[in-house]
């Protein structure tokens, strides 16, 4: 339990900077990443700055994401009697090596008057499905099923998911049974319940670095795509003239019987080279979308 983590005080305007006065949209797209939010939206920075140093998925299995050595500090355990709402607040499709849903749960404190959010995959709920029905098979928990067949990365699909896990995270949470056991706690982050350090200017200049970042590379695709443009239209031109040229071959060819053998090798050759060209010209292409 050695990550780090943020906690956004409801009462305090200034540390819903970074935690949830972005939180307006239902849907968004960023490159390869496509974002939603289920019921109401919530910032996605926090997962872009870990996805940005390749650590989500290192970190979508534990409470919560790395954000800076100033953000290091805890207080006071979680009773498990103590009234809490965890509700999922949204959810990103990330595009790293494997495909995978992150979802977004903040975790309410009535008694605190505050919250702090982890970020889970469906297979931790899977595994702490499994433990609490192991542990304890007399209470009934439901936990939406795997799907084999089909796109699940379907926003329906996954909008449907997130109502039954919405489900199975009440039943943990209105139970004082599950909500004792170390699983359940380690789950929440009950035991370390994360605190707000003052460092919202250093993480304002953070992500205006990353949006810096983000704007360089896409003007890099920008001029990587009109490059292959221009190669895509040269290889069409070369395309054109082979084949105006093996045309006119054809012609010569007919006409004249005694130099019929070269001709043809001529032709052959000029077969593969326009064979290639269209090639390459289809490469391009397909880069290029």
């Amino acid at each position: 339990m050695s990550s780090r983590r943020i906690r956004a005080k409801s009462p305090s305007p200034s540390i819903l900077v970074t935690t949830e006065s972005q939180s307006r949209g239902s849907s968004s797209s960023d490159g390869g990443n496509s974002v939603a939010t289920v019921p109401a939206p919530e910032s996605k920075s926090s997962i872009h700055l870990s996805a940005f140093n390749s650590n989500l998925k290192k970190y979508a299995s534990s409470p919560s994401l790395q954000m800076g050595p100033s953000l290091s500090s805890y207080e006071g355990q979680v009773s498990p009697n103590e009234s809490l709402q965890v509700p999922i607040v949204g959810y990103e499709v990330m595009e790293q090596r494997a495909r995978f849903t992150v979802y977004k749960l903040r975790i309410e404190s009535k008694a605190r008057g505050d919250c702090w959010f982890v970020f889970r995959r469906y297979t931790d709920f899977v595994r702490i499905y499994n433990k609490l029905k192991s542990e304890f098979p007399h209470i009934g928990l439901m936990l939406p099923r795997k799907r084999w067949f089909g796109d699940n990365f379907n926003r329906g699909f996954i909008e449907e998911r997130i109502q039954g896990l919405q489900k199975l995270i009440n039943s943990i949470v209105n139970s004082a049974e599950l909500m004792s056991t170390p699983s359940v706690r380690d789950f929440f982050c009950l035991d370390e319940p994360p605190i707000y350090s003052d460092c919202v200017e250093e993480s304002r200049a953070i992500f205006e670095a990353l949006e810096d970042t983000i704007y360089n590379l896409r003007q890099q695709v920008r001029e990587k795509q009109a490059e292959l443009k221009k190669v895509h239209t040269k290889c069409e031109s070369q395309a054109a003239l082979i084949a105006d040229l093996m045309g006119k071959v054809r012609s010569t060819t007919d006409q004249c019987g005694a130099c019929g053998d070269k001709v043809q090798t001529l032709v052959s050759d000029a077969k593969n080279s326009l064979h290639e060209v269209q090639t390459q010209s289809s490469r391009m292409s397909s880069y290029n979308t």
